[in-house]
């Protein structure tokens, strides 16, 4: 064979194996909550909770703040 046909062959090939390779090992997406509708609005809910008590507890730190000045 000549050295065309062979870097051709090669060429096939790896192109091949190259497809195949997310076939034969598919990634592994663990079920996070950013990706259900449902879970998006109940970490919505969660951050308005959070944003909430951090502003009491901020307005707790103030009220020492001030008290020990």
């Amino acid at each position: 064979m000549s050295d065309v046909v062979i870097v051709a062959l090669i060429s096939s090939a790896t192109a091949i194996v190259v497809a195949l390779i997310p076939q034969i090992f598919p990634e592994r997406k663990e079920d996070s909550a950013a990706t259900n509708g449902d879970s998006i609005s109940e970490l919505k809910k969660e951050n308005g909770a959070l944003k909430k008590e951090n502003v009491e507890k901020q307005e707790i730190i103030d009220y020492y703040r001030k008290r020990d000045k």
